[in-house]
C-alpha cells in the first residue's frame, strides 16, 4: 500500500511540474472595456461614446479595438509605471492575415490619434478605467 501511494505521489508531482501557467501581469487592466466618454484635453467637449458600441480588449501583449460593424484593430501593448505604449496597429484578418495600418483616420473613431500611441493609467478599478493621451481622455466601464 505504501509503495502505491509513493507511486501515485510521484506521477501526481510529475503530471503538476510539466504544466506551465502562463500570466499577463496585467492585473485588472486584462478583459473587455467599453468605452463610454471621449474627452478633449485642450478645452473642448467632451463625447458620450456609449451608443457607438466601441469596446477595447486587453490580454497579455496585445489590444484589441472592436465595434459591431467593422473588423478588429490588434495594437501591441507594452507598459511601463502605468503608461501604456500602443505599436503596430494592424487590421485583424484570421482569413487573409493581419494587415499594417498607414491611415490614421481608421484609429480615430476608437479615441486613437497616432499610429504609435501612448496612454497615462489614470485609474483603473475593478469596474472603471480612465486612460490620458497627450490630446484626450478615454473613460472606460468594464463589459
Amino acid at each position: 500500500m505504501r509503495r502505491l501511494f509513493f507511486l501515485f505521489s510521484i506521477v501526481c508531482l510529475a503530471a503538476l511540474s510539466a504544466c506551465d501557467i502562463e500570466s499577463s501581469g496585467n492585473g485588472d487592466l486584462d478583459g473587455y472595456w467599453r468605452l463610454e466618454q471621449v474627452d478633449s484635453l485642450n478645452g473642448r467637449q467632451g463625447v458620450a461614446y456609449a451608443d457607438k458600441q466601441i469596446f477595447w480588449s486587453f490580454q497579455h501583449d496585445l489590444i484589441e479595438l472592436s465595434n459591431l460593424h467593422d473588423n478588429s484593430i490588434i495594437y501591441r501593448l507594452k507598459e511601463e509605471n502605468r503608461v501604456l505604449f500602443l505599436e503596430q496597429p494592424c487590421m485583424f484578418d484570421r482569413a487573409d492575415g493581419d494587415t499594417p495600418i498607414t491611415d490614421l483616420e481608421v484609429l480615430r473613431p476608437y479615441g486613437v490619434n497616432a499610429l504609435q500611441e501612448q496612454f497615462r493609467i489614470v485609474s483603473l478599478e475593478s469596474e472603471v478605467l480612465v486612460l490620458e493621451s497627450p490630446v484626450l481622455r478615454l473613460s472606460f466601464r468594464k463589459y
